[in-house]
């Protein structure tokens, strides 16, 4: 949970594992829940000898209600094969209207065959 005040205006977050990841063009999924009152942009990280690279993936719009989705992100994955491992990050920005703003995520998993 991500709870954004009048005082702030961005939000990211990394996950902690970085994964191996199939490069040649199998589909790698994340699954998630989530309710927000932001759009709320999921995206990977390349981990890559040459540095690191955060491609955006898709974005997520404001819900009210809990909602699933699944996100495909073998165009991200596969246009780094170079890369050692990846990541996934979650990220947020918001306008200076003052309100506090909520970003939910639950039961967010990997999706890909090895």
């Amino acid at each position: 949970m991500a709870i954004l005040n009048g005082g702030i205006g961005r939000f990211e977050a990394v996950s902690n594992t970085a994964y191996s990841l199939p490069t040649g063009g199998e589909n790698v999924y994340v699954e998630l829940d989530y309710r927000s009152t932001l759009p709320v942009t999921i995206g990977v990280i390349a981990n890559r000898p040459s540095g690191i690279i955060q491609q955006p993936t898709a974005t997520l719009y404001p819900k009210d209600e809990w909602s699933h989705a699944y996100i495909n992100l073998v165009t991200e994955v596969s246009g780094f094969p170079d890369a050692y491992d990846y990541q996934i990050f979650i990220g947020t920005a918001k306008d200076s209207t003052g309100k506090i703003d909520t970003i939910l995520i639950d039961n967010m998993r990997m999706i890909y065959c090895p």
